[in-house]
């Protein structure tokens, strides 16, 4: 009888490692979005950092490893993307909330700023509606979290680089730039 007990036991311990040794299935990996990348957060007008934010709440929403410059006036960051891209961002501050957003998109090729043009443009008149368009600079007016308006300036550059590059800078309908 003992006998037949430890079969019953080994085959159902054999039965129960069979059916849970099969490997799990694993998702395959989310392909490389440079648009969600640069974006990285809806919320605000571009990462997540709406004018008016306090330098605490911009440090939060980057990665400190990239962070190239921190004093009262500015938080410079520089991030390397894959396939020899990178992303610079310049927060400029004033009276401790931020006044100022400028970022910079450096591609590989000017066909890859045109796809990430265009891809921006979708998404900030989606949020606030065509923009108007002045010598290659689309502009964009919307509300930011201080209550007045916002501009919104995008300019495609790789004509004038020589390679890709977009530029987008942020500010208040009434700023004026002030010496430091």
């Amino acid at each position: 009888m003992k006998l037949y007990r430890l079969f019953l036991m080994v085959a159902a311990g054999g039965m129960l490692v069979s059916c849970g040794s099969k490997a799990p299935v694993k998702p395959a990996p989310a392909a490389f979005s440079l648009f969600e990348t640069v974006l990285k957060d809806s919320a605000g007008l571009v990462r997540g950092a709406d004018l008016g934010d306090d330098p605490d709440v911009v440090r939060q929403m980057e990665y400190d490893s990239a962070l190239v410059v921190s004093n009262k006036y500015a938080l410079i960051y520089d991030y390397k993307l894959p396939e020899e891209r990178a992303l610079n961002l310049k927060y400029t501050f004033g009276g401790n909330a931020l006044q100022k957003i400028e970022m910079d998109v450096f591609l590989a090729s000017e066909g890859q700023a045109d796809t990430l043009t265009q891809e921006f443009k979708r998404y900030y008149s989606k949020k606030f509606g065509e923009p108007q368009q002045q010598m290659g600079v689309y502009v964009w007016m919307g509300p930011s979290q201080t209550g007045s308006d916002s501009v919104i300036e995008m300019k495609d550059e790789s004509a004038e680089y020589g390679y890709g590059k977009l530029n987008i800078t942020i500010y208040p309908k009434d700023f004026q730039s002030k010496p430091l």
